[in-house]
C-alpha cells in the first residue's frame, strides 16, 4: 500500500469514527502514521470521500431517513438564505451521513457583515469563527436550528466554490 494509499484509508476511517470533514481528517491521519503527504493535501480530499464511501457501505450503512429528514431541513434553510445563493456541502451533499454530521452550507457575500446580520435578523443566535482552509482562512458560523446542527460558511463575492455543492433545486430533486 503507497504511502498516500494507507494515509486516504486512515484519514476515511477518522471521518467515519470522529465525524471529521476530510482535510482535517488527512491531517490527523497523517500526524498518525509520521509519514509526509506525496502531493498537496486539498488534491486527495475525493480519494478519501471515496474511500469514506467504501468504508461506509462496509462498516454502516446510511440511514435513508435521517438522510432525507437533513436535505429536507436543509432546503429550509436555504431558501431563508436564498439571498446568499447557498449551496449544500460536505456530508450531506455527498450522501455520506455520519453519526455528528451538520448541515454545511456556503453562502455568497458582498461584504464581511451581510451574512451575520441576515442571520441575526433570522433570530438565529451565533457569532463569526473562523478555520483555516488551503486559501488562507474561512469565516464561519455554527448554531442549532431545531434537531441539527448547522455550519454556514462565508465566501465574500470573487472567492470561488473548491467543494463539490448543490443549489436548493437540485436537493430537493434528491428527496423525489
Amino acid at each position: 500500500m503507497s504511502n498516500n494509499m494507507e494515509l486516504i484509508a486512515l484519514a476515511a476511517r477518522l471521518m467515519h469514527q470522529d465525524s471529521l470533514e476530510a482535510l482535517p481528517a488527512l491531517q490527523r491521519a497523517a500526524k498518525r502514521l509520521d509519514r509526509p503527504v506525496i502531493g498537496p493535501m486539498s488534491k486527495l480530499v475525493p480519494e478519501v470521500r471515496m474511500a469514506l464511501a467504501t468504508h461506509l457501505a462496509l462498516f454502516a450503512p446510511i440511514d435513508q431517513g435521517r438522510l432525507a429528514a437533513m436535505r429536507s431541513a436543509a432546503i429550509q434553510a436555504m431558501h431563508a438564505l436564498r439571498a446568499f445563493h447557498p449551496r449544500l456541502i460536505g456530508a450531506l451533499y455527498d450522501g455520506q451521513l455520519l453519526k455528528h454530521s451538520q448541515i454545511h452550507l456556503q453562502c455568497l457575500c458582498e461584504d464581511p457583515d451581510q451574512l451575520y446580520r441576515a442571520l441575526l435578523e433570522l433570530k438565529i443566535p451565533t457569532e463569526p469563527q473562523q478555520a483555516p482552509t488551503a486559501r488562507g482562512k474561512t469565516i464561519y458560523y455554527q448554531f442549532r436550528a431545531g434537531e441539527y446542527d448547522y455550519r454556514v460558511d462565508q465566501l465574500l463575492h470573487g472567492r470561488e466554490r473548491t467543494q463539490p455543492n448543490a443549489d436548493a433545486q437540485t436537493v430537493a430533486k434528491w428527496l423525489v
